[in-house]
């Protein structure tokens, strides 16, 4: 799997936000077609958008967000966060949606022991979407994929 280990600048966000229980990302796909996107105008649309897991026991929280400054207002309903600073390993990830977990899987299973890579004490993952990311035509989504890595 290609790949690479990249320093990244923490950033803020702000979005909607879903717990779910490990493995089960079935409410994901909604709460960005029926919640985040009808709301996306409420914040800076030329931010960058992201998905964001924070991991939690038994599972994570899941966030569809855009990138905001620290001192933005938080629309009501929505939730601010902040995407830690650190080492990441990047993946570009090129597929349906519904393929994204069994890459994360991969990742997890197979990049990061291969590569004597260790994740974070702490599970943050990230998807980072351009506003292209999306080919209609063909259902086919590009974005990178992250994960925060042990110092």
């Amino acid at each position: 799997m290609e790949h690479e280990v990249v320093n990244m600048d923490g950033f803020n966000v702000i979005g909607l936000g879903l717990d779910c229980a490990q493995g089960e990302t079935e409410g994901i796909g909604p709460l960005w077609e029926k919640q985040f996107f009808p709301r996306f105008k409420e914040l800076n649309p030329t931010q960058r958008i992201v998905g964001v897991s924070f991991g939690r026991p038994g599972g994570f929280r899941y966030m569809a967000a855009a990138e905001a400054s620290a001192d933005a207002a938080v629309p009501e309903g929505m939730e601010a966060a902040t995407v830690p600073a650190g080492r990441y390993v990047k993946v570009r990830f090129v597929g349906k949606p519904q393929e994204m977990p069994a890459t994360f899987d991969a990742i997890y299973g197979k990049l990061l022991p291969a590569e004597g890579l260790v994740q974070a004490g702490v599970t943050v993952c990230l998807e980072d979407y351009p506003h292209d990311c999306m080919d209609e035509a063909t259902g086919t989504l590009t974005c990178d994929l992250y994960v925060l890595l042990a110092d």
